[in-house]
C-alpha cells in the first residue's frame, strides 16, 4: 500500500479528529516538505492545546528558517510545553536574529522554558552566550557553604565551556544556575547535574533525615535538582511515599512523570488513587506513565 501523499495528509489535518488528526500533523513535520509550514503556522493558533503542541513539534522537526519564523508567533503561548518546544527550536535555527526573543523568555514563569532558553542561547551563540546570560541574569555565584541543616549538600558537575574541564564542586539546593570553574575561573550558567547517587550526601545520613532533606530539595531546588531528588527518594522505599505524593503536584512535567514511575515501582497500593488523579494531567507523557504505574500496582501480587 502506497504511503499517503502530502495532499492527503494535509486533508487529514483539516478533517480528521482525535489521534488521527494529531498523527497527520506529526507527519507534516516528518515530511520535510516546506509546503507544510503555512498550514502548521495556522494550527499554532488553534484553541486546542494538543493541536498547538503537535504543530509546534512538527515545525521544530522541519527545522527550516521559515519554520522558525512561524514558531515565533507561539513564543508567548499559554501552554508551557508549546513555549518550551518553540524555545528549543529557535536555538536550533542557527539564526542569531532570534537572540533577542530568547533573552526575552528568560523571565518566563515556567522553569522548563527558562532552562530551554539558556540551552538555546548556548547552542545559538556558543561561548558568547555566557556574557549575554551574565548581563541578563545578574550573575550570582553558587554558594559554597556547607552544614546548613535546611540544605541538602551534594556535588555538582558540569563541563566548563571555556576549558572543557569536568569540574566538580559542592553546592546547595536552591542556589541558582550560576557556576564558576575551579580550574580557569570561567563563570558560566548551568544547572549541571548532581554527582552519581553512590556519592550523594543523602546516603550518609539516616534514611528519615535523607527523606526530609530530599523533600526540601523538591520544594526549593531548580528543576533538574528536583528530578534528581525523585530518583533518590525512589531508592528509600515506603518511607518516601508522602514526599513522592507531594511531588505529583510539581510544576515541571519531567518531575511529575518520574514521580509517577517511582510510585508504581514502590509497590504501595495506596498510591493508586494519587496516580489516578494524573489522568487529567496537561502533559500526555505524564498521563501515560501514570496509567502504566497504576497497572503495575494493580497487577502486583497481594
Amino acid at each position: 500500500m502506497a504511503p499517503p501523499t502530502f495532499e492527503e495528509v494535509l486533508t487529514l489535518t483539516r478533517e480528521a479528529t482525535g489521534p488521527e488528526r494529531l498523527t497527520a500533523i506529526d507527519q507534516l513535520g516528518l515530511s520535510g516538505d516546506p509546503r507544510a509550514v503555512p498550514h502548521l503556522a495556522e494550527l499554532l493558533g488553534s484553541s486546542e492545546t494538543l493541536i498547538r503542541r503537535h504543530a509546534a513539534w512538527a515545525l521544530r522537526h522541519l527545522g527550516s528558517a521559515p519554520a522558525a519564523r512561524a514558531l515565533l508567533a507561539a513564543l508567548r503561548d499559554s501552554d508551557d510545553w508549546v513555549r518550551t518546544l518553540v524555545t528549543g527550536a529557535l536555538g536550533k535555527s542557527r539564526d542569531e536574529v532570534n537572540v533577542p526573543q530568547l533573552l526575552s523568555v528568560l523571565d518566563d514563569q515556567s522553569e522548563g522554558v527558562r532552562e530551554a532558553a539558556i540551552g538555546a542561547l548556548r547552542e545559538l551563540c556558543g561561548p558568547q552566550a555566557e556574557a549575554l546570560l551574565e548581563e541578563r541574569l545578574s550573575f550570582t555565584p553558587t554558594s559554597m557553604r556547607l552544614g546548613d541543616p535546611g540544605a541538602l549538600d551534594f556535588t555538582f558537575w558540569s563541563e566548563c565551556p571555556a576549558c572543557s574541564e569536568q569540574a566538580g564542586w559542592t553546592g546547595e539546593v536552591g542556589t541558582g544556575l550560576a557556576m564558576e570553574c575551579p580550574s580557569c575561573r570561567n563563570r558560566f550558567w548551568d544547572c549541571g547535574g548532581p554527582a552519581p547517587a553512590a556519592d550523594a550526601t543523602w546516603r550518609k545520613v539516616p534514611p528519615d533525615v535523607a527523606v526530609g532533606r530530599l523533600r526540601g530539595a523538591l520544594r526549593n531546588g531548580p528543576g533538574k535538582v528536583r528530578a534528581w531528588a525523585i530518583d533518590a527518594l525512589a531508592q528509600l522505599g515506603p518511607r518516601a511515599y508522602e514526599a513522592l505524593v507531594e511531588a505529583l503536584q510539581d510544576q515541571w512535567a519531567e518531575v511529575r512523570g518520574k514521580t509517577a514511575f517511582a510510585l508504581g515501582a514502590l509497590g504501595e497500593l495506596r498510591a493508586a488513587e494519587p496516580l489516578r488523579a494524573l489522568q487529567n494531567d496537561p502533559d500526555g507523557c505524564v498521563r501515560s506513565v501514570a496509567k502504566l504505574a497504576r497497572r503495575r500496582l494493580e497487577s502486583a501480587p497481594n
